[in-house]
């Protein structure tokens, strides 16, 4: 119509701006779920936490690299690695939206989940600082420490500085019920850090890593 054209691809449908309105009132909201594997695959259930979002870039590069953009695209490799390998999957957003914190623990809470893992990027002051780091809650159970030693030792073999597990009163741990780690990829504000996560390569090589240290957890 005079709106403009329909377009679809990749599974993906995009219309014009100008018809939003019309179409949000129509829309179901619900969580984005992975579709389901099929019956007795399934070898838990994972909620994979993307932060940041929408109007909360989070940390930024330099050159202007945004934290949540680097958050979403690992955080979908690793839930299409869990679901390739008949873990079922959850996650909190898959489009560049803001969640509040709250809901997104909310969510593994609801779905009883076996793991919540919330994917970050870390920035400091110090231009010196870099690595990735696992963080639970002060008050996490053994359950979510078994999660991020998984974690970090998958996380390791992929050749970049490990800080260690620490604990933090981040508000997506506190809230979980479930074990739940939040993981911070490395540093934007550090430039080789910055490097390897804006390669898609390098990028796909920690989302395999997490998903073989999920996948060792649940076993």
């Amino acid at each position: 119509g005079p709106s403009g054209a329909v377009k679809k691809a990749d599974g993906i449908v995009q219309v014009p701006a100008a018809l939003e309105d019309q179409i949000r009132a129509h829309l179901l909201t619900a969580e984005p779920v992975k579709p389901p594997v099929k019956p007795g695959k399934t070898k838990g259930l994972v909620v994979i936490d993307a932060g940041h979002g929408g109007h909360d870039p989070g940390a930024i590069s330099p050159a202007g690299i945004q934290e949540k953009d680097i958050n979403l695209r690992v955080a979908a490799k690793v839930a299409r690695l869990l679901d390739q390998r008949g873990i079922g999957v959850v996650m909190t957003r898959w489009k560049d939206e803001y969640i509040e914190k709250e809901e997104r623990a909310a969510i593994a809470n609801r779905r009883n989940a076996d793991l919540f893992v919330s994917i970050h990027a870390d920035s400091a002051e110090s231009r010196s600082a870099q690595g990735f780091t696992i963080y639970v809650a002060p008050s996490a159970s053994a359950g979510a420490y078994r999660a991020a030693q998984a974690i970090d030792q998958a996380m390791e073999r992929t050749g970049t500085k490990n800080r260690g597990i620490r604990e933090n009163d981040y508000r997506v741990l506190v809230k979980s019920k479930g074990p739940a780690v939040l993981i911070e990829l490395g540093y934007l504000s550090n430039a080789q850090d910055v490097a390897r996560l804006a390669n898609d390569g390098f990028r796909d090589r920690l989302a395999e890593a997490i998903a073989d240290g999920i996948q060792a957890f649940l076993k």
